[in-house]
């Protein structure tokens, strides 16, 4: 089970009213999820206001089903209403708990409004949170040898069955972005990709040799020390620059509040 959390900001969208317990609730996303991506996983609601910022744990619940709905005015173009079934958290201020703290680190102070949880520290809190209710309530798969997504290490895939060659959605939709990026040097970009010899300091493939020298076109550099953790602008070296391919930076990446050292990651590849 995948959870999620939805940020009600009050001073922009009004009071929110919840639902009783055990009834349907809804809230509006522009992101263009894909049903089988969000039905049946945890859907956490946590509504802020006042000045200084107060925030409450108010519910949480199953999410049911999606639907297709145009975005509110201004905005043009077809967003999702995700509905989900409603249980409502006592004493649900939760500002200064620490689990909270580093919620908000990892969501940005909640900048995309609806996003997945990443931290499993933190999922492991909000369960503790709501107690015995959680597992009465959001059933979770039964997890095999102690780890529920993988199995001898590797990512078990869903059943071919789950993709049926019926299936669509709604694809093509414009959406209007606002985002803060962190600045990165292109003078070290250049001199890190040149440094590399076109070969990827994970996997030790040399993409030089790939389609006549255009494969080089794949390789990123990786921060070693993250640089979304940072809290203000910091001198980079060369040596904290690592050119990586794209599949595996993705790996590197695959826990977003943590990235992975290469070290580890070269010798899991090594014993895959």
């Amino acid at each position: 089970m995948l959870h999620y959390i939805c940020y009600h900001n009050t001073e922009v969208w009004g009071q929110w009213k919840t639902a009783r317990e055990g009834r349907l609730d809804s809230f509006f996303t522009a992101k263009s999820y894909r049903p089988e991506t969000l039905v049946g996983n945890c859907l956490w609601v946590v509504v802020g206001d006042g000045s200084p910022r107060r925030y409450r744990l108010v519910c949480f619940g199953t999410i049911e089903r999606l639907e297709n709905t145009k975005r509110p005015a201004p905005y043009k173009g077809l967003g999702r209403r995700v509905y989900f079934r409603v249980h409502r958290v006592k004493s649900p201020d939760v500002t200064k708990l620490l689990w909270f703290e580093r919620l908000l680190r990892e969501q940005q102070s909640f900048r995309n409004g609806f996003n997945r949880i990443a931290d499993n520290r933190t999922i492991t809190a909000l369960k503790r949170f709501v107690g015995q209710r959680f597992s009465r309530i959001c059933k979770e798969p039964e997890a095999r040898n102690g780890n529920q997504n993988t199995a001898k290490g590797r990512l078990r895939l869903p059943e071919q069955s789950t993709y049926m060659s019926s299936m669509s959605d709604m694809e093509g939709t414009l959406t209007e972005v606002r985002t803060a990026k962190r600045g990165r040097s292109q003078r070290l970009r250049m001199a890190a990709l040149r440094n590399s010899s076109g070969i990827c300091g994970i996997c030790r493939r040399d993409f030089r040799r790939i389609l006549s020298g255009r494969g080089v076109r794949v390789l990123q550099v990786h921060h070693k020390k993250q640089l979304s953790a940072i809290k203000s602008p910091r001198l980079t070296k060369l040596s904290d620059l690592l050119v990586v391919c794209a599949n595996c930076h993705i790996l590197l990446h695959l826990d977003p509040s943590r990235a992975l050292e290469p070290s580890v990651l070269r010798k899991m590849l090594q014993h895959s």
